[in-house]
């Protein structure tokens, strides 16, 4: 969680840095960076949300081997649910 806090810190920073800009090609540059370092920083969250579920499902089934591609599925899918508010 540490490098998706970082990721979204850096965002912001450049963000607050498109309000001393005037050029406008260089600020929606800026503003492309900051909107992909906070799409990637999504993306880890949304994973390690996933890693984190997979392993409490295979637990609860008694960790067999074997099933893991299932449990990552499931957790996949709890997790999506619970993020579109479906949960």
């Amino acid at each position: 969680m540490k490098r998706i806090d970082e990721l979204r810190r850096q965002a912001e920073r450049y963000l607050r840095l498109r309000t001393y800009i005037n050029d406008p090609a260089a600020t929606q540059a800026i503003g492309d960076v900051a909107s992909e370092l906070e799409m990637t920083a999504e993306q880890l969250e949304r994973r390690e949300l996933i890693r984190a579920r997979a392993h409490e499902i295979w637990t609860e089934h008694a960790c067999p081997h074997g099933r893991d591609v299932e449990f990552w599925l499931a957790a996949e899918r709890e997790v999506d649910e619970r993020r579109a508010g479906l949960i």
